[in-house]
């Protein structure tokens, strides 16, 4: 059978105006169209390659009884392909995979048709029209920006959304364009940053962190009390910290003395060794994610008070003669004397041996 010719003509199925009005979804067909100097019907088998020869076979499609007009046929190519073409197996069935986004991106895309079981004609590139071209512009950030200059949020302008988003501060932190801020969600509470004025869900407000010189999109501890406040020079001491936002593998540090505890949201505890006595050292808690925070003076040590000198009838206590006087004393409060007084004369030394 002799062909006529090989020119092609590829464009994407119609999109009506009116579906500009909302987002498109992209055609999943593409309309081909040639011309044979068979006469029809005929049996077309359309083949999809990412070369002009050679290359990779990725999408194949088939039609029986294509009627010709004259010698023109128009067949669309899609959604749905072959699942294999011997040897090549398994194919990509769906064309949209197929072109692998917009056709003028990547790999290029030839299509080559077999006319009933002749040899097949040479292969025709796919090139952008104008709806890959609309979708090729939209890819970008940037351009998807200014399309919001031209469309309407709900009615109203969209150059006047981006303006209020630009310039009214809507959650009292950084203003909503502030990198730290815009559409991210990072306490994952469903409101976007620029709107949310606890980012991180800490307890701590934005504002509050920025005056602080904290991250606002960080958990930020916070010290609320420290218990006990003092202990002594000669003997360990257990300590409660209570506070907001302890992470695990926080690490504390009272003076020198750096601990990784166990800890909850809220508190945590450590066992401070004793220190000389006049020592007051400050008190760091940090985060694994760097947010800290510092009570200064948190702690002091003290002395070691003396012990209390034991009471005996003799030695170190009280002297012989009060001794003598303490059944005297016992009698008087069972009487109900309302008030006695007693003279034990000159005051001794004490000492460790008695008398």
């Amino acid at each position: 059978m002799r062909r006529l010719c090989s020119f092609l003509f590829v464009s994407w199925l119609a999109l009506g105006p009116a579906a500009l009005a909302v987002v498109p979804v992209p055609p999943d067909q593409i309309a081909y169209s040639g011309v044979l100097d068979s006469p029809g019907p005929v049996d077309l088998t359309a083949r999809l390659y990412d070369a002009g020869s050679g290359g990779t076979l990725i999408f194949m499609q088939s039609f029986t009884g294509v009627a010709l007009d004259d010698g023109h046929f128009t067949v669309n190519l899609g959604p749905t392909g072959a699942a294999s073409d011997s040897p090549t197996n398994p194919l990509t069935t769906n064309l949209r995979e197929a072109l692998t986004g917009d056709l003028g991106a990547g790999a290029g895309r030839f299509v080559e048709i077999t006319v009933n079981a002749e040899p097949p004609l040479a292969r025709v590139q796919l090139m952008l029209v104008p709806y890959a071209l609309r979708a090729d512009q939209a890819a970008t950030a940037d351009v998807a920006l200014r399309a919001l200059d031209t469309q309407a949020v709900d009615g109203v302008d969209g150059s006047v959304v981006g303006q209020l988003f630009e310039a009214w501060n809507f959650d009292g932190g950084p203003p909503s364009s502030d990198p730290r801020e815009g559409t991210g969600d990072v306490d994952g509470d469903g409101q976007a940053n620029f709107v949310d004025a606890d980012n991180d869900n800490d307890g701590i407000s934005d504002t509050n962190e920025v005056n602080g010189g904290t991250n606002i999109n960080l958990v930020t501890p916070t010290i609320g009390s420290v218990s006990p406040t003092s202990g002594t020079d000669s003997q360990p001491t257990l300590v409660t910290i209570t506070g907001t936002g302890f992470l695990p593998g926080l690490t504390a540090k009272f003076g020198a003395q750096t601990f990784n505890p166990d800890t909850s949201p809220t508190s945590f505890q450590v066992t401070l060794a004793p220190q000389p006595a006049g020592a007051v050292p400050d008190l760091l808690v940090t985060n694994p994610n760097g947010e800290s925070a510092l009570r200064a003076r948190a702690f002091q040590f003290v002395g070691t008070p003396p012990p209390v000198p034991p009471i005996g009838t003799g030695g170190c206590g009280i002297g012989p003669e009060l001794a003598l006087l303490m059944p005297l004393l016992a009698w008087l409060r069972r009487a109900g004397r309302a008030s006695y007084a007693v003279h034990t004369g000159t005051p001794r030394a004490c000492t460790t041996g008695g008398q």
